[in-house]
Parts: structure tokens; sequence; C-alpha cells
């Protein structure tokens, strides 16, 4: 017991010592504070997220009148009424009831507090949810008292002379491990024949053996089998047909139809009578027998026979066995449907299987011991295969229990956001990382979805890419996002998908801030764009002059001299390009890009790129072809006259979109493509409405030419970046047209991205938003 004194907290009389009250909520684990009558105090958030329950509707109530399973709530008063009384009690297990029915294991560890004059006031109680380990001990312990009663079935068998007392112990323990309301043992006789066999001979020469017929119900009213009935009949008991139900005597089960299924081994599970499949005539038996759920295994027996051999001419008889169809080994389920496990069909196969080797047994009783003895080791193995399977499985549970414990400290160590997101938007698992950046206590992200964490502008931004990474592919992008005081900063953010059986099942988020580097650029930037604005006079004088020289209007030059000119022109050309390039870029950056969204002919815009780069393709030998469709499947036509539309192609796929900057996109496209493309090759420019996400409309540009390696996909749009820069010059590129293309697309809430296969070409891809109603006004 603690003193209250000394714990520093006031008078037990005042509702205060339920203080911290964060303590509490914040805890992982559930925390219960009880008076001493026994009425919640204190219900933390942990107890309210796993039971369903408010703190206000248990407040002032007994655990033990709704919490608890019926059958454990004497106990617990017993331990509750011991712990105020002053006994030692800090262990205990039970078994809670949610809001909802669910049944949760809980392990407790329970303290008392005391007041000044030693009296306990207050019991609290700690625990964690272990009803997953529960589970899992059950299960084991299921599947380990099956083998037992397996291995102790054939140890009777082994020692029981009477065939009957052999079924009718199979029925019963069978009947007692499964729970179910009944197991029974039919036999089929003459062997191999249906009982329909007797329909043609008098009602009392017909007689069904009974000495193989055994029964275990839960309630002997529900007996299929009248005990009082038997009579002796030639030295073995039997019973008259007629005293056995219809729905037995005429069972189809038994039907020639299934005799051959029977041999193959087959079986009959219905779980539900209004399963797809099951016969009508067997529906109608079921009925009459009020049963709802039945297993059907057969029972096979090994039947010698003598077989003529020729072997080097010469003629001998020798044994072999055939599959024999002795019965049926049938468990009922009457109160409800039931739903039988592979393991309870297993058993079921298991121990038909051993009482067609007692049957065997009991015609060959010479051979008894060893067949016993043999299914004896088997089932040994069995058991020692499941004990070592549990041994193995602890192992993996501890070994699985030190890696996760060895990873949170790595994250932890981390700087950067780590996290694991389902499908749902739901953080499954996140570093220490998040509370410094979102000033919420790390333990408590996990199973809150993005869009608690995140501010929604934040989220909006970040939708795009995670569909994508949850469709099966890496993403990696920077963002700026806002931490929880309202600071801001770059990142880079990394989405890498989690395929498991060819199916995404989440992604992991890697965050890192970049604000350092980004303001390094920024200084760059500023840099790169104040010596472009000064060289940029200066050049256009120079270029003007190298124009007027190489006119010859200032006299005429030799032809080395004409060829120094055209050099020192084109270079100047090259040069200017770079500069309008460079200050493009540094103008998007800053946000100086003014951008005037209109509703614009997605097919005009294409027409208009693709005559404003028919010249360059004729100059390099390339063919421009145009698709544009409103479904997934694009129809393609190679492109003659823009003004003569193709009446197939439709005309109202809009965009939202400032033409002229989109003109500069697709013509940046179409000249990387036809740079880049070997002569006599096509260039393909198409553009789609998107049906997935139909407020979208997407351009693709395709050539066929060296194609991008893999390892420069994520970088070609960044400035200065280029597939082979040892041809950079002869090509006239300045690795800055893909740059351009990336902030414009971004500027119009787009996306950009490239497909390639390194050899065969490349497919640029980027979406732009449709004119909404609002904007359509």
């Amino acid at each position: 017991m603690s003193d209250l004194s000394e714990m520093g907290l006031p008078n037990l009389e005042t509702e205060t010592i339920l203080e911290p009250e964060a303590i509490l909520d914040t805890a992982g684990t559930l925390i219960v504070v009880f008076n001493r009558q026994g009425e919640i105090q204190r219900f933390n958030r942990t107890c309210e997220t796993m039971t369903g329950y408010a703190e206000s509707e248990v407040r002032g109530h007994r655990a033990w009148d709704f919490l608890l399973a019926p059958e454990e709530r004497l106990a617990m008063r017993g331990i509750f009424d011991r712990l105020v009384g002053g006994q030692t009690n800090t262990y205990s297990r039970t078994t809670w009831l949610g809001k909802g029915g669910e049944k949760l294991v809980i392990a407790w560890s329970n303290t008392v507090l005391a007041n000044a004059q030693g009296s306990v006031e207050f019991v609290i109680s700690s625990g964690i949810d272990v009803t997953e380990q529960h589970k899992s001990q059950r299960q084991l312990e299921g599947q380990y008292r099956q083998s037992h009663l397996l291995a102790e079935i054939t140890r009777e068998v082994a020692q029981a002379s009477d065939i009957k007392e052999i079924l009718q112990t199979t029925v019963s323990e069978v009947q007692a491990l499964l729970g179910c309301d009944r197991v029974l043992i039919l036999q089929a006789l003459p062997p191999d024949a249906p009982l329909e066999f007797f329909s043609n001979l008098p009602a009392d020469a017909v007689q069904c053996s009974a000495n193989a017929a055994a029964e275990a119900v839960t309630d002997p009213a529900h007996s299929l089998f009248p005990q009082a009935q038997y009579a002796q009949y030639n030295s073995e008991i039997s019973v008259s047909s007629a005293l056995l139900p219809p729905a037995l005597t005429h069972h189809p089960l038994l039907s020639a139809t299934y005799i051959d299924h029977y041999r193959q081994q087959s079986i009959s599970v219905i779980d539900t009578m209004s399963g797809l499949g099951i016969s009508p005539a067997i529906v109608d038996i079921l009925n009459d027998l009020a049963v709802k759920s039945e297993l059907v295994v057969p029972i096979l027996t090994q039947t010698a026979v003598k077989v003529d051999t020729c072997h080097s001419r010469q003629k001998t008889l020798a044994n072999r066995h055939a599959d024999s169809f002795w019965g049926l080994l049938i468990a009922h389920q009457c109160d409800q449907s039931r739903r039988w496990s592979p393991l309870e069909i297993d058993l079921m196969q298991q121990l038909a299987s051993q009482i067609g080797v007692a049957i065997n047994q009991a015609e060959l009783l010479g051979h008894l011991e060893e067949l016993v003895e043999a299914r004896t080791a088997e089932l040994t193995a069995i058991n020692q295969q499941l004990r070592q399977e549990m041994r193995e499985r602890q192992k993996s549970e501890r070994a699985m229990r030190r890696s996760e414990k060895q990873l949170r400290l790595i994250t932890n160590a981390l700087p950067a956001l780590v996290s694991y997101i389902d499908t749902y938007h739901r953080y499954r698992f996140n570093n220490y990382a998040y509370e410094t950046w979102y000033d919420i206590p790390y333990q408590q992200i996990k199973g809150k979805q993005v869009t608690d964490i995140v501010s929604p502008q934040v989220y909006q931004q970040m939708l795009p890419y995670l569909e994508q990474a949850l469709a099966g592919e890496k993403v990696t992008y920077e963002a700026e996002m806002m931490l929880s005081g309202g600071q801001r900063l770059w990142a880079s953010i990394s989405y890498i998908p989690d395929v498991q059986e060819n199916r995404v099942q989440g992604l992991f988020s890697l965050i890192s801030d970049i604000s350092t580097s980004k303001a390094a650029e920024h200084l760059k930037d500023e840099f790169v764009s104040v010596v472009s604005h000064e060289l940029r006079t200066p050049l256009t004088s120079i270029h003007g002059s190298l124009k007027l020289l190489s006119t010859g209007r200032l006299g005429q030059l030799g032809m080395q001299g004409q060829n120094l000119i055209d050099i020192a022109l084109n270079n100047t050309e090259r040069l200017t390009r770079l500069i309008n390039d460079v200050l493009d870029l540094e103008k998007m950056s800053a946000g100086r890009v003014n951008i005037i969204p209109v509703r614009c002919s997605a097919l005009e815009l294409i027409k208009n790129a693709t005559q404003a780069m028919q010249s360059m393709a004729s100059e390099y030998g390339i063919t421009l072809t145009v698709g544009i469709s409103s479904s997934d499947s694009l129809a393609e036509k190679t492109y003659l006259d823009p003004s003569t539309p193709d009446p197939s192609t439709p005309q109202n796929l809009e965009v939202w979109a400032d033409p002229d900057q989109i003109m500069q996109a697709l013509t940046n496209l179409l000249s990387n493509a036809i740079k880049f493309s070997p002569r006599g090759a096509a260039v393909l420019i198409k553009v789609r409405e998107m049906k997935a996400r139909s407020n979208k409309v997407e351009f693709l540009v395709k050539d066929y030419g060296r194609g991008i390696p893999s390892d420069k996909l994520e970088t070609i749009f960044e400035r200065f970046q280029q597939v082979d820069t040892s041809d950079a010059r002869e090509r006239g590129g300045t690795g800055l047209g893909l740059a351009i293309c990336r902030g414009i697309v971004q500027q119009h809430e787009g996306r950009i991205w490239v497909k390639s296969v390194h050899g065969q070409g490349s497919s640029f891809y980027f979406t732009l938003p449709k004119p909404s109603n609002a904007q359509a006004l």
C-alpha cells in the first residue's frame, strides 16, 4: 500500500486525487480507478477506445455489473474485496465485454491508495490487452488436444477387442471435443451397396446391422437409435430397418451416386442449409432430422483380393488390397449453422481412417498391434511436430518483439519523420520525430488518420502522391509543410509501397527537412538571376552586332571570317535561350509568373503545338502523330491538316489553363522528342479524359528514341539535368526545358511524370484540370 501524503496527493475525500488527467489519458495501457465500494472513478482514454464506453457512461458503476463476463464476476468481486481488506493480490486476468459485445482478455496489475489512517480508499488497476495472445494459446491448445485425442483413440483401438466398443468410444470422444449436437456412424449393408438395395425386399426381411452403428448426443431425447428395440439375429446384434428413422434408411448420401466418390475419400461439408450446390433431397433429409449443419466423412476398409499375375511364363496368385466403402462418420449441429474448420475436418478424416483400420483389425486380429503401433508413432510425430511448431512460434514472437524494439530505437533517433500508412490513410507506425514536428505525443499518433495530424491544405497536396504510392509506384517529391506552431519548412517526401503477394498493403513514408538546402538553392537562384540580368543587356548588343555583320551590310567578309561570325552568332543565340530559360525558372520559383487560366480546347492546344514544331520535325525527318479520345483507349491519326478536324474526334474536351504557358510546355516536350529521335521515326502527342479522376485531362508526348536510364527518371526534371551531356551542344539542349515544364504544370495544379525503357523511347505525361461549373460561368 502507498501513503497518499508520500505521493503528494491531496485529501482522498476530494476528486482531485484523480489528477493529473494527462498522465492517465496519454498512457498506452488501460487504467481504471475504483473507490472502496468498487465504483469506477476514472476510466482513461485507452479504456474508452478498447471498450467503446465513454468515461461518463461508466463513472459511478461497478465493473463486475456490466464489464466482466458473467462467469468471472464473482471471482473478481472476491479479488477486489481482498484488495480493499489489505491483502496483496497484484496480478489478475479477466475477460471484459465491450459495448458491442466483443470480448477482450486483459492482464491486470493492481495497487491501492490508502489514507492517513492506513485505510484503503482507492484501487488503481492498470492492464494490457492480451486477447490475441490468448487466442493463439487457445488455438494451439485446441490443436494439441485434437492430436492428443487422436492418439488416445488410436491407443484404445489397439487395446479394445470389441468393435462396438471402439465405435462408441470414437463418437463419444468426438462429440465431446467438437461440441456438436450429434455424432453417429452408419454402416451400409451389404458392403459397397446402398440401403436402397433392400427397397424391393419384404419389410420383415430387411435387416440393418447395428453391431457397427454408434451414436453420441448432447440430449438422449434426440437419439436416432431406439436402444430398447435391439434383437438377436444370427449371433450378431441387429435392428430392423423399420425401427430406424426413414431419413437414415433412405439417406441420399448412401445412394449409389456417391459410392465412387467415397472410394476417392471425398467428403460432404454443409455449413448452412442455404449453401449453393446442396441437393434438394439432402436438404429434405436434414430438415426431417432438424439438422442445420452436417459433416460427413466416408469410412473405407481394405479388402484383400486375389489377382492373377504372369512373370516369366509362371502364373501366380498375388494379394492386392482395394478400398471398399463401409459406412459414414457423421457430425450434426442442430441448434444453429456452423462452419466446420479445417482442423475439425482433418480430425474427422483421420478418425474415419482409424475406424477403417479398426474394422480391418477386427477381421485380422493378428495384425492389430503392428498397425496401431505404426499409427501411434505417426501421431506421436504429429504431436512432436505441433510442440516444435509451438516452440518455434514462441521463439519467432520473441524475435519479432526484439526486432520491433530495435527498430523503434533506431527510428526514434532519426531527425526525419518515419511512418507506415495503411490503405485507409491511417498511421500504423511512427517515430519520435512526429512529436517534435507536431507537438503531439508520438504514441498517440498510431491509428489516427493523416488528416488528424497535418493541415487540410498539406493533406490535399499529399493526396495525389499517396494514391500513386498505394497504386504500387514509388513516389518522391518536395513540398512546403506547416508545423504545429505555424512554422513552415521545406521537406523531401518519399513514399515506398509495401507490396505483399502482389497486393499493396500500405506504404512506408520518409519525410526529411530540406529547408537549409532550399535556402542555399534560393541564394543560388538569386545569384544566377542577377548574373543573367546583367548578361542579357551586353549579350543583346553582341548578338545584334553579330547579326548585322552576318548580313554583310558592314562589308563582305571572307569565307573563314563568315564561318567565325556564324559560329559566334549560334553561340550567342544559344546563350540567349539559356539566360531566358534561367530567368523564366527564377520567375516561377519567385511566384512572379502570372497564370491567366481560361477555358481552352485540348484539341486546339495540341494542334497549335504540332503546327509550331512542324518545321523542326521536317528538318529532323520526324513524323508528328496526333491522337485524342474521351476514354482510356486513344485513337491515333497521322497529323495532316489541323484546320480539318477528324469528324470522329470529340471537339468539346476542354481544360482550365493558360494557353500560352501550356503551349510552351508542349513545344518544349515536342522539341526534346524530335531532337532525341532517330531520323524517320514518329513522335506521338495525345490527350484523353481521365475517367478514374473525371476532373483531369491527361496529355502524352511519346518518342521512340534512346530512352532514359532508370536512375535518371527521378532527376530528369531538375535544373541542368540531361540524360547524356556528351551531345548536349550538338543538339542544343540546356537542361532547363523539363524543369520549366514541371513548373508550368505544377502552377496549374497538375502533375508531370515520365515512363521510359532505355533504348526504346520515352513517354512524358502531364495532367491539367477541367473547367468546373463555376469557372464555366
